[in-house]
């Protein structure tokens, strides 16, 4: 049993053409799979929820459904409050978070899902790869030819009581960067350690799709705020964030779908 958080940000494009490429295809092979996808922002919201309504009336689901919807329009922000509602609402307690242009290769979501436990959380690999290439090569040959560096983050699995005791992601981050550094040093100050795997990612990239997020006045300096809290976490102990209450923003719940 697992839910996949999926925080969404104007991200149609991305999300069909992940599930075309495989994303449908490897949901529907996972037992007990909820997607729970948390939109951010009501553009694009019309267009995701027609081709979610295509799927179900063409009874191609075998998992289920849930989308909650941020009703206020606003700018680019980092996820950490969409990821907060999406694992307060989702139904099993067995999380894995990844973005809507993420696609998981072979049986990676089987490898995270065997490898969280009670006392450890677990980490994906992930590589970058255009969109073009992915159509060209299919994804495992675009994530074997990608020059792209290979690296530690991008697909998270966790318990959601583990979420819970440390009051889930840090919202005070709202520009690019920091905010998934900073979840999982504040798991490990929490007792949970660390388990690195090699289940496979491949995150596709568009030509000519910038949400011009912005960063956090540069890359170094947020590194150094990442740095800093996180020097402040082993300091003073404080792995809660949001003091403990978190995913509140929003709770609207536009579309839902359950197996038969």
């Amino acid at each position: 049993m697992l839910s996949i958080v999926m925080p969404y940000y104007k991200k149609f494009q991305e999300f069909v053409f992940a599930m075309k490429m495989g994303n449908l295809e490897t949901f529907n092979s996972v037992k007990d799979l909820e997607l729970v996808l948390v939109l951010d922002d009501p553009g694009e919201s019309d267009e995701l929820l027609s081709f979610l309504d295509e799927l179900k009336v063409a009874e191609k689901l075998n998992f289920a459904i849930k989308v909650l919807l941020n009703e206020d329009k606003h700018e680019w922000r980092a996820p950490s409050a969409a990821i907060n509602v999406g694992i307060k609402n989702a139904s099993h307690e067995r999380i894995l978070v990844i973005s809507p242009e993420t696609m998981p290769l072979l049986d990676s979501i089987h490898t995270l899902m065997q490898s969280v436990g009670d006392n450890n959380f677990s980490l994906g690999i992930i590589k970058f790869s255009s969109a073009s290439k992915i159509e060209s090569f299919g994804r495992v040959e675009a994530f074997n030819v990608s020059n792209s560096p290979i690296m530690p983050y991008g697909s998270i699995c966790f318990m959601k009581a583990q979420a819970q005791k440390v009051g889930g992601y840090d919202e005070s981050y709202i520009k690019w960067g920091g905010d998934d550094d900073d979840f999982r040093s504040r798991l490990v100050s929490a007792g949970y350690s660390k388990k690195q795997t090699l289940a496979k990612f491949l995150h596709g990239k568009f030509e000519g799709r910038s949400l011009n997020r912005p960063k956090d006045v540069g890359e170094e300096k947020t590194q150094a705020k990442v740095l800093e809290k996180i020097t402040d976490i082993k300091k003073k102990q404080s792995f809660v964030a949001n003091n403990g209450q978190f995913g509140e923003s929003f709770d609207k719940v536009v579309f839902e779908f359950q197996c038969a």
